[in-house]
């Protein structure tokens, strides 16, 4: 009884975290994650859309525009942005004080969405989800 109550307990926690217990399908979880989606995950993908094409002016205005709205992440990225435009994105953006300051006290904090998992190049998963695969 007791290692059916931890066993249900691991799974529980590594659900609620972004994990999963050994044997879950991948996309299970994927699917887990989005249920769990940060209200703002739309804007803040097509945010990161525009700094991964390279367009960074686009990018920080759309960053700081979530960072205004309280998006933790977003204030992390613009802040960054912010202060190394110049040096890695030749361009220089404004920001009054009193964003900063804002951003940075969103920055701070712990909240914010889940790091993605590492997979290094070329990973690939060590088990099928197939129902032909399932271990009795």
């Amino acid at each position: 009884m007791k290692r059916l109550l931890s066993l249900y307990l691991f799974a529980a926690c590594a659900a609620a975290f972004g994990g999963a217990p050994p044997g879950a399908c991948p996309t299970a979880v994927d699917d887990a994650r989005k249920a769990r989606a940060h209200p703002s995950d739309v804007p803040f993908d097509d945010a990161m859309k525009a700094f991964r094409s390279q367009r960074w002016s686009a990018a920080y205005g759309r960053f700081s525009r979530l960072a205004g709205q309280g998006d933790f992440d977003a204030a992390r990225i613009a802040l960054f942005m912010h202060r190394y435009g110049p040096v890695l994105f030749d361009s220089h953006w404004d920001a009054s004080t009193e964003d900063l300051n804002d951003w940075t006290h969103l920055a701070v904090s712990a909240r914010g969405r889940p790091a993605p998992p590492y997979r290094p190049p070329g990973w690939q998963p060590m088990h099928s989800c197939s129902a032909s695969t399932s271990r009795r």
